[in-house]
């Protein structure tokens, strides 16, 4: 044993009923937060800013390294994660009994803080609101199952409830909507929208919008059937100036980073007149000093 963990056995002998409670339960809760911990580290991989395959390969290495010598996990699963990735677990409750799955709501309410209304999902998926699990938890505790649970959660949990709702709302919508919402036209295009617009007319400016919508929707399409073809893009292994070297190759990735730095400094300046002329106008102090103030900034 290269630590205190508990020492791994089969998923028969977990099962079987060979052991004491609390003993299957404390290998069957290690279990579950391996698993938990690997979908924790999975999901920061996929929100990584820059992963190389070599780097994703040496930390699927070193997790499962520490899952099978039985040391502390890379990453630490807290009751949040749990509770989000409890339909990922559930196939390793599935055929535990009902004393099984008392004791290991006993581990959780031990280990973790947490009220009744905010693990709906632990709940249904160890059944701990059925009379079978309570009942075998008052005859092997002698106290309801109900003690497991806080009367109330402290600000910072429920700061760290409401960030993983918004975490597994994010998860759950599908790719196209995840798309619609990140390139919806926000920011500095719609303050130039109308400082352009208005210096060509309604109807020109109405033909012009037509006409860059249909340029911005098939450059969409053919950068999402890029990314679609693209094994390092699709599976988070790099960001576009890999995608581009990749099809393009490094001239083609030279000649984008300068494309995208001119196209950045000429948006910022859009941003600068749009953001400084809107407060000169709201404070009534010259658009300069905003501009200044936005560059600090």
């Amino acid at each position: 044993m290269a630590s205190d963990e508990p020492e791994l056995i089969s998923r028969a002998e977990l099962l079987s009923g060979g052991l004491a409670p609390s003993r299957r339960a404390s290998l069957l809760l290690f279990a579950l937060e391996s698993r938990t911990a690997h979908l924790v580290a999975q999901a920061q991989r996929a929100t990584a800013l820059y992963l190389t395959p070599q780097a994703v390969e040496e930390r699927e290495r070193a997790f499962f390294a520490a899952l099978a010598a039985s040391r502390e996990l890379p990453v630490h699963p807290t009751i949040q994660a749990l509770e989000r990735y409890a339909p990922h677990w559930a196939s390793l409750v599935g055929e535990a009994d009902a004393s099984l799955r008392a004791a290991l709501a006993h581990a959780l309410g031990q280990k973790y803080t947490f009220t009744h209304q905010a693990v709906p999902g632990i709940r249904a998926t160890l059944g701990l609101d059925t009379p079978a699990v309570q009942q075998a938890y008052q005859r092997l505790y002698g106290e309801p199952l109900s003690s497991i649970y806080a009367a109330e959660s402290g600000l910072g949990d429920r700061l760290r409830w409401a960030m993983s709702a918004v975490a597994r709302s994010l998860e759950a919508l599908p790719p196209f909507w995840v798309a619609f919402a990140l390139t919806l036209p926000v920011g500095p295009g719609l303050l130039a929208l109308p400082i352009a617009m208005a210096h060509v007319g309604p109807l020109a400016g109405i033909v012009l919008l037509i006409i860059f919508g249909l340029v911005n929707a098939l450059t969409a399409a053919a950068l999402a059937e890029a990314v679609a073809r693209s094994g390092t893009t699709r599976f988070g292994l790099g960001y576009l100036g890999q995608l581009v070297s990749e099809y393009l190759g490094e001239a083609g990735s030279l000649l984008l980073t300068a494309i995208m730095a001119v196209d950045n400094f000429l948006v910022l300046i859009i941003f600068y007149i749009g953001i400084a002329g809107t407060l000169a106008g709201a404070t009534n102090l010259p658009a300069e000093l905003w501009i200044v103030v936005l560059f600090g900034i």
